[in-house]
């Protein structure tokens, strides 16, 4: 079977179009293949009946991406979470060259056990939820390793717990917290008064344990994401840099990440007002202020909802997105280097993978749109 017919065949059979005997050519072929032979010869353990049900659960396994190349060309066919790649590859060490060879066409050797080991040994792992605390008195308490109570102040509770911080309660005296995320990192806040925050990553939060004034006020840096509780009495501010977006209870996202060129902030609930340098906007749900060094605040109409976003839904989204922008992304969240070895390409990518994926197979995707990269230890370098 042909790379066009497989790619027809598992679309339909993912899409529940498929008709009865397309069904049967490509579960026979599936089991026919390298991946049933790998599966029998390498594992005595695992029979050829639980492979073929594992094939059912790949094959029923979520839905796919699609990724449109730069030039406009092919698709590309993804699943998310890279179910042939990453899923067989956790089940059984020898198959992971042969799912790539499903995946991108490219001819390999399959590879050995142990070579597979040592590839995945030294490939980057994605980011995952830790982050540090530094508490009013300078100590700080690093949260991927420290459950459940860590401070009690009067009715104050601070709990944490599987990637969540939560302040339960009013404390007897109002002190600054600071969260903070590492490159490679994320979390969530619940503050004092119930607003909930997701850091992405080498991003911070600064709040203060309780809100007794009349306002309630944050600073952050890098990317946040807020879902404001409902206050007409005491209006929601966040600082960033020079700016200042002020709430009474909304759906919003800041991007400050300084290496993209502009402070960003998006509405998705509610209005807000940002303000800075004497000028101000006042955004409706899918508007966007922009504003940084040499840009004066301005507002943008159809902001890209979605693409802002992704990030918080566990997903990287290229739309319309150059090289350089998805470089900023992946050294952020891979917690790598990357280093340029001529002027990069000037390519616009359109599509969207998950962020659970491995690093060496989010550049497997960027090769097949023709971009030259490997990776040397933590440096990622484009050709």
């Amino acid at each position: 079977m042909d790379q066009q017919r497989f790619i027809y065949l598992l679309e339909r059979r993912l899409d529940q179009s498929i008709t009865g005997e397309e069904d049967a050519e490509l579960t026979a072929f599936l089991r026919a293949s390298g991946f049933h032979e790998e599966m029998v010869t390498t594992e005595p353990e695992i029979n050829p009946e639980r492979w073929d049900k594992y094939i059912d659960q790949i094959l029923a396994a979520d839905k796919v991406i699609k990724i449109a190349s730069p030039e406009g060309g092919r698709i590309r066919l993804l699943k998310r979470h890279w179910r042939w790649w990453a899923a067989a590859a956790v089940f059984i060490a020898g198959i992971s060259t042969a799912a790539m060879v499903f995946l991108t066409g490219k001819k390999q050797e399959p590879a050995s056990l142990a070579d597979a080991g040592k590839q995945r040994a030294q490939d980057v792992l994605p980011g995952r939820d830790r982050a540090e605390l530094t508490l009013s008195d300078g100590r700080k308490i690093l949260l991927d390793s420290a459950q459940g109570s860590l401070l009690q102040d009067g009715e104050l509770k601070v709990i944490n717990r599987h990637g969540s911080l939560d302040y339960n309660g009013n404390g007897d005296s109002v002190v600054y917290h600071t969260l903070s995320t590492p490159r490679g990192g994320q979390y969530k806040v619940q503050l004092p008064d119930g607003t909930d925050v997701w850091l992405d990553a080498a991003s911070s939060i600064t709040y203060p344990t309780a809100f007794s004034g009349k306002e309630r006020r944050v600073t952050i840096t890098g990317q946040v994401y807020f879902e404001v509780i409902k206050d007409v009495a005491r209006p929601f501010f966040v600082k960033v840099n020079d700016m200042e977006v002020e709430v009474l209870g909304t759906h919003f996202n800041i991007n400050s990440y300084m290496d993209e060129g502009a402070i960003k902030t998006t509405l998705l609930q509610g209005s807000v007002r940002v303000s800075r340098a004497g000028s101000q906007v006042i955004l409706s749900p899918g508007q966007q202020a922009q504003a940084g060094d040499g840009i004066p605040l301005r507002q943008v109409q159809n902001a890209d909802v979605e693409q802002v976003t992704a990030w918080k839904n566990g997903r990287f989204n290229f739309n319309g997105v150059d090289l350089r922008t998805i470089m900023f992304q992946l050294a952020r969240w891979y917690d790598i280097t990357v280093k340029y070895e001529k002027k990069p390409p000037l390519l616009h990518f359109k599509g969207e993978l998950p962020r659970d994926l491995t690093l060496s197979q989010v550049l497997a995707t960027l090769r097949d749109m023709e971009v030259r990269c490997h990776i040397d230890g933590r440096t990622l370098i484009i050709e």
